[in-house]
């Protein structure tokens, strides 16, 4: 899977293998793509920098597509309707 997926995609991800990925990592991608919050405003919540909050939505995208390739449910449900 590639690396650059889109939000729709990252939320499909997200709702199938999301009780695999850390609380934080759980709560700031929906933070970022559920609720639009800016990185700044994750950031300012969690008492963090910016970059720490990308860097954990980032670790967790790449999380989320490496369990797609290793399990497949996704693309599975995709053509079983």
């Amino acid at each position: 899977m590639d690396a650059k997926i889109d939000a729709m995609e990252i939320t499909r991800l997200k709702d199938v293998y999301g009780a695999l990925l850390t609380d934080r990592q759980a709560e700031m991608l929906s933070l970022f793509y559920d609720f639009d919050n800016s990185l700044s405003e994750i950031a300012e919540q969690y008492g963090v920098s910016r970059q720490a909050v990308r860097d954990v939505i980032e670790r967790a995208k790449v999380q989320l597509a490496e369990l797609e390739v290793q399990i497949g449910l996704c693309k599975k449900n995709r053509r079983n309707p």
